[in-house]
């Protein structure tokens, strides 16, 4: 399962690299299944990404634009977000992915296989259940600071209700699935959303390289995630090494 992801990934790579920069790419040309607008770029990497798993008869495929698709008798769900970060992709910002995960049920609990990749390198974050994760072939482990003070946390969104200068540093990236990706990587400590708006598509396969890096990832209150995956599916979310998620829900006024 892990090919057909790296297989979806190479051929919207294919098609969105010439684009990658052009503010044309964010033209708007419709809404999407996830009540967004629709912008070319997206449209554009959709497209090729379902050629590809035309060709199953085994799928069921959600994707923010084209919504649910189901092909044949399905034994497993893709989770597909063909371009995510559009706009940094289309204003020459190089942190945009496409990020792919497939699932054995309908829940994004249900994560079997993530692939992430970096549109800009072309440099993929992967995993498999129980299998670990890995970036470029080499192994992933979150990061072991938990102390808020020493924290550097990603996707800030929505700081109402706590004081983000408990934490060392913020950073504020465009790109969810990258974002997420890095605190596998150790590269930031932690990420919070707290907005209730991130999308479903947008961090499943994310969730678990997380996971398989060592990491914990809750919505916002340190519940756990088991949303069924549908375009319009969304959540707050928290993630970072166990330590270091309890620390941050203690930063942001709840308890795990």
């Amino acid at each position: 399962m892990l090919n057909l992801c790296k297989e979806i990934a190479d051929a919207v790579h294919e098609v969105v690299e010439p684009a990658l920069g052009d503010p044309g790419g964010g033209e708007v040309v419709g809404m999407g299944a996830d009540g967004t607008p629709t912008k070319r770029i997206d449209e554009v990497a959709e497209e090729r990404a379902l050629e590809v798993v035309d060709g199953y008869d085994d799928l069921r495929v959600v994707t923010e634009e084209a919504g649910e698709r189901v092909y044949g008798d399905p034994t497993h769900t893709v989770v597909l977000d063909p371009v995510d970060g559009t706009y940094n992709a289309t204003h020459g910002i190089p942190l945009h992915s496409v990020s792919v995960g497939i699932a054995d049920g309908d829940s994004v609990d249900d994560m079997q296989y993530a692939y992430v990749r970096e549109l800009n390198t072309g440099r993929s974050y992967t995993a498999e259940r129980g299998e670990g994760a890995y970036f470029e072939g080499e192994p992933l482990s979150v990061s072991g600071e938990s102390t808020p003070a020493k924290m550097t946390v990603g996707g800030v969104y929505n700081i109402e209700g706590f004081d983000p200068t408990e934490f060392d540093r913020l950073r504020l990236l465009g790109c969810s699935s990258l974002e997420l990706c890095y605190v596998a990587a150790g590269r930031l400590d932690a990420f919070v959303d707290m907005r209730a708006y991130l999308r479903v598509v947008d961090f499943a396969a994310a969730k678990l390289v997380i996971e398989e890096a060592g990491g914990v990832v809750t919505d916002g209150y340190g519940d756990k995630l088991h949303q069924v995956v549908t375009p319009e599916q969304r959540s707050s979310v928290v993630a970072a090494s166990p330590e270091g998620h309890e620390s941050t829900l203690e930063v942001l006024g709840v308890s795990s």
